[in-house]
């Protein structure tokens, strides 16, 4: 990422109201994942590479 100018990444949380968007618009919501496992960010791995990371 660093080696294609990239200097800054923003990570978001992950919505748990997906599941309510997709019924609102008729469709079905099947996440290919836990929902209930939160993903571990690992800022540490950017700043290595002079990337500025945001948790919003």
């Amino acid at each position: 990422m660093a080696e294609n100018g990239v200097s800054k990444i923003e990570f978001l949380p992950y919505n748990t109201s997906a599941g309510a968007k997709y019924a609102a618009a008729g469709k079905i919501y099947r996440p290919t994942f836990p929902e209930e496992v939160r993903p571990e960010i690992r800022p540490e791995i950017f700043e290595k590479y002079r990337i500025e990371v945001s948790v919003l």
